[in-house]
């Protein structure tokens, strides 16, 4: 939803809110649940967090007082006696996509499933997935990537922050770079990347992945990739998915069956410099309806689908061009 686009009355009775760090607590004689068509809960909220949610420096809605605390009172707007604060239960991020970004909503697109959620980091959690991949990711007596984890720390580490830093920077509709983090029980796990050249023209997107050792041989690569395919397929209206794996990598290869691909053809690749061949597969739009989900929620896709060269307001599931 745009900035401002709120519908709903100034009634509701909320009492104050109050930033902590990304949580925003709001205080009201009824669950913060039911107040999301209050226009001037939602304006005041967008506020604080259009000032900067990523860095956390939040700013008071315009002629509204805050203090060192950053608690603000809502009086001004909503006319009641002592405002009261207190803990309760909304969240800002992740809920209905109601306090969107201004400039950049892939921030608010969230890809949810019953085990994990797809969304970018923020600073902190990029950190940590640096963090994770230098844990190690795979036996260092194997390669199943591309050879960037071969790299000594803190290089690796740097280069994940580049990674992610850089597929923002270099973003543009007709060449994107999708890499959300991969959180299980709020836990950045992994992240699971998909990419497209002439996404508008073509209906044809790439994905690419990893897991912490920690978390893997617990099903999380399947459910992360389905969780993309639906975004992919059901959100954007792709017609084809593509991946690749080295001959060797069986987990990758058991977890692009069980979604439905077929072989697409190999190449061959240098592999800590020795020539290797990598498996190509591709999951059609008739394979993946196959085995379609209904428990996965894709949430904020609205504001992105121009940054994805996607058809605005396409039903769920439309194909990006008029023919497969």
């Amino acid at each position: 939803m745009e900035p401002g686009a709120h519908d709903g009355d100034r009634g509701g009775g909320v009492e104050g809110i109050e930033v902590d760090g990304d949580r925003i607590v709001v205080v009201a004689p009824r669950p913060a649940a039911d107040l999301d068509g209050d226009r001037f809960v939602l304006g005041a909220l967008e506020h604080l967090l259009h000032a900067d949610h990523r860095s956390r420096q939040h700013r008071p809605p315009e002629g509204l007082a805050a203090d060192r605390s950053r608690r603000v009172d809502l009086r001004p707007l909503v006319g009641v006696g002592e405002v009261v604060l207190g803990v309760h239960e909304s969240q800002a991020r992740g809920e209905t996509g109601a306090m969107a970004h201004p400039y950049w909503p892939l921030f608010d697109l969230v890809v949810r499933t019953p085990r994990i959620e797809l969304r970018l980091p923020d600073e902190d959690e990029l950190i940590t997935l640096a963090r994770l991949a230098g844990e190690g990711i795979h036996d260092p007596d194997w390669q199943p990537m591309m050879g960037w984890t071969d790299q000594p720390s803190p290089q690796l580490e740097r280069g994940v922050l580049h990674w992610h830093w850089g597929r923002r920077g270099d973003w543009r509709p007709e060449a994107w770079n999708y890499n959300p983090v991969v959180l299980v029980d709020g836990e950045v796990a992994g992240t699971q990347g998909m990419f497209a050249n002439d996404f508008a023209k073509l209906g044809v997107v790439s994905t690419g992945s990893w897991l912490g050792r920690q978390h893997q041989g617990r099903g999380i690569g399947t459910e992360m990739r389905t969780a993309i395919l639906h975004l992919a397929f059901a959100g954007l209206g792709a017609l084809q998915a593509e991946s690749g794996y080295w001959h060797d990598n069986e987990p990758s290869r058991r977890v692009s069956e069980r979604l439905g691909y077929e072989p697409n053809g190999e190449r061959w690749l240098l592999r800590r410099d020795v020539r290797d061949r990598e498996q190509e597969v591709r999951l059609t739009r008739t394979a993946w309806e196959l085995g379609r989900r209904d428990d996965i929620e894709v949430l904020g896709l609205e504001p992105c689908l121009e940054l994805f060269g996607a058809p605005p307001c396409a039903p769920a599931g439309a194909p990006a061009t008029t023919s497969e």
